[in-house]
């Protein structure tokens, strides 16, 4: 999506499309998959383990907000390396870009599951707390507020983040990701927990935007390796694969052991790999190379209403039972319905959503960044797109 600040490069939005898209089949894989064992509309609790990698890069599909988290610290980095950042109006335009359709979301929260209502609750979400205990639940529309706020508070620390990364280099971010890392282990030797406190929570997902934002940074230093960067793209996206096929068959999202303590790191890692070659494809014109591009494109401009409303189409088809079911296998009878009716319906859904209500109030916003000065724009020109 094009911003005022940052030059357009249709990869990124290729890649939030991918991580909307796994997203959207992993929850219909999960939610249609136990309705159809058990006829019930929850989760029933049942996690599937297969020898399939493509299954497992769906039924651990969580890993989609992991990708979201480390290309926000990627592009913000990537735009601003070599600026000055004008924190109340970066944060101005973060609050233009996700703060109206969330609000609205949480509005018909509250309407619709009014047994969750109270006013502490309410101004606790509003303020994009919703992943600490006391916010609205709101059932389907909000069961995924806590993603929303943790990423909110990776936006309100960047800045920061960015100017001491700049001063002290790449091994500011590694002391970031000793630090996160040391409250996990110290969590884990308290509670003997650490799944949630990892992937719930800022002190499991700072690692992964810290790890966006180094990962930029590394990028521009590599540019004149473009076409090395573009040759490993197929090697970093097996090794995403196989990644989460390991995890999966180490016990899954499910799982809370010892090693989800370095969960995150090495998951923001494998993403970035992801990214960095991914983007390596990016020719610096701002335009989609051909159509199929634009519209891969077209469906990451959405992916944040995608995201937002994605569990409530789901919802909604399992509570009007419009479902699909040609077999007797609740995973394949999932996946058909998520591909032939969830997606393409939450795919319309938000096509206007986010040109009724994102579209319009992005066009508030303004430059964050201050203009490069004139020996750095001068080097910037030289630089291969």
């Amino acid at each position: 999506m094009k911003s005022p600040n940052i030059r357009y490069v249709p990869a990124v939005d290729h890649l939030r499309a991918f991580a909307a898209t796994l997203i959207v089949f992993y929850h219909g894989l999960q939610l249609f998959g136990g309705y159809f064992r058990t006829g019930a509309e929850d989760f029933d609790g049942q996690w599937i383990f297969s020898r399939n990698p493509l299954l497992t890069l769906i039924e651990e599909g969580h890993s989609a907000v992991s990708l979201f988290i480390v290309l926000s610290g990627f592009i913000f980095t990537y735009g601003a390396t070599g600026r000055e950042i004008s924190y109340r109006q970066f944060i101005t335009n973060r609050m233009w870009r996700i703060a109206p359709l969330f609000y609205l979301v949480v509005i018909f929260g509250i309407h619709t599951f009014e047994q969750d209502f109270s006013l502490l609750a309410l101004v606790q979400t509003l303020a994009f707390l919703g992943d600490l205990p006391g916010a609205l639940g709101g059932g389907p529309l909000l069961g995924i507020a806590w993603a929303i706020a943790v990423e909110f508070r990776c936006y309100l620390v960047f800045p920061f983040l960015f100017r001491l990364g700049e001063r002290y280099g790449l091994r500011y971010h590694a002391g970031i990701l000793a630090v996160t890392f040391g409250f996990r282990t110290l969590h884990f030797i308290s509670f003997h927990t650490v799944r949630d406190l990892s992937y719930m929570t800022i002190v499991g997902r700072l690692d992964q935007f810290v790890i966006g934002m180094a990962a930029a940074t590394l990028f521009w230093r590599l540019e004149r390796h473009r076409q090395a960067l573009r040759w490993s793209f197929a090697l970093a996206a097996s090794l995403a694969v196989g990644w989460l096929w390991w995890f999966n068959q180490d016990g899954g999202w499910q799982a809370d052991k010892l090693n989800r303590i370095f969960w995150p790191t090495v998951e923001g890692g494998v993403w970035a790999l992801v990214i960095v070659t991914y983007v390596a494809f990016d020719r610096g014109t701002g335009q989609p190379a051909n159509r199929l591009s634009l519209l891969v494109a077209r469906l990451g401009q959405i992916s944040f209403s995608t995201y937002l409303l994605h569990f409530t189409m789901i919802s909604l088809l399992m509570h009007l039972k419009w479902l699909v079911h040609p077999s007797s296998d609740p995973v394949r009878n999932a996946l058909l319905c998520t591909a032939l009716e969830a997606w393409p319906l939450t795919v319309v859904v938000s096509i206007v959503t986010y040109n009724v209500i994102e579209r319009p109030f992005m066009g508030f916003r303004k430059r964050y960044l201050a203009p490069v000065p004139a020996p750095a724009a001068a080097s910037a020109a030289t630089r291969e797109p």
